[in-house]
């Protein structure tokens, strides 16, 4: 009987020790699991002008703002620029009589907001420029322009009132989505048909041929009324001598125009009257 109570004894004492080296065992393994729990996990650094989304091994999401910042190990990090962004966007529509326009070179001033980066992510992702921007800025910019006739958007002020109602109505449907609409710059906007610009720049030379010759015939105008007022002067003139001019004085002229048509420098000059057959040959 003494014999069995000692093997009995002992058989406790093992199965104690291997109670006690399965713990050991677990602690050992519990503490391997923080080490490398502390090994996987990392930190994520966001620039300045930036914020960063971290989504962790779970699932959840959280906004970092800049400078450093441990992450739970198996997360993924995407960066936001949260600054002023800008884009040269040609925006094309039709105006209300059905004349295709593109508003060329149009300056798009945006940013995602700060703090609702979350759900923009869960919503968007960072491609938010393709997905919401663009589309609403040519589904405003199609809308108020259809308002216009063709001929009214040539005025400047047509085009500022067009830019603010395209920039008011994509800045309140794009709040709601988490991006900021800053402002949009009409540069211009042009007709766009095959050779239109040309047709209008012909249209515009031939204005410009049209009106010289307006005023080219109110200058042949003038000239003519100061021709006649000189042929005028001289009929005025005539009509006053014409009653002095006497026989004798005719012919004194005659003598005179004789006299200096003798005193010609030309070599030879023949000269007859009508009738007469007297022919006078001068000599230098």
């Amino acid at each position: 009987m003494i014999y069995n109570c000692a093997m009995t004894d002992a058989g406790v004492a093992g199965k104690t020790a291997m109670v006690s080296a399965a713990a050991r065992g677990i602690e050992l393994l519990r503490l391997a699991s923080v080490c490398a729990i502390f090994l996987l996990a990392g930190c994520v650094s966001v620039p300045p002008g930036r914020r960063a989304v971290v989504m962790g091994p779970t699932g959840a999401m959280s906004e970092l703002g800049e400078g450093e910042a441990p992450i739970a190990p198996l997360s993924m990090t995407r960066l936001y620029d949260v600054r002023e962004q800008e884009r040269n966007e040609d925006l094309h529509a039709l105006t209300a009589d059905g004349a295709p326009v593109t508003a060329g070179s149009s300056l798009v001033s945006y940013r995602p907001v700060a703090g609702e980066l979350v759900a923009l992510e869960r919503e968007t992702g960072t491609d938010y420029y393709a997905v919401l921007v663009r589309p609403i800025l040519m589904s405003e910019v199609r809308r108020v322009l259809a308002r216009y006739r063709w001929r009214e958007l040539v005025d400047p002020g047509a085009v500022l009132a067009a830019q603010k109602a395209i920039t008011e109505a994509a800045a309140a449907r794009l709040r709601p989505r988490h991006v900021a609409l800053d402002a949009l710059v009409l540069r211009g906007i042009f007709l766009d048909l095959p050779g239109a610009n040309a047709a209008i720049a012909d249209t515009s030379v031939w204005q410009q041929k049209a009106l010289q010759a307006r005023q080219d015939v109110a200058l042949a105008r003038g000239r003519a009324d100061a021709r006649r007022q000189r042929a005028r002067g001289t009929a005025d003139a005539h009509a006053r001598v014409a009653p002095t001019l006497t026989a004798d004085i005719l012919e004194d002229e005659d003598r005179r125009a004789w006299q200096r048509l003798l005193n010609s420098p030309a070599t030879v000059v023949l000269a007859s009257e009508n009738g007469d057959k007297n022919l006078v040959e001068v000599e230098p």
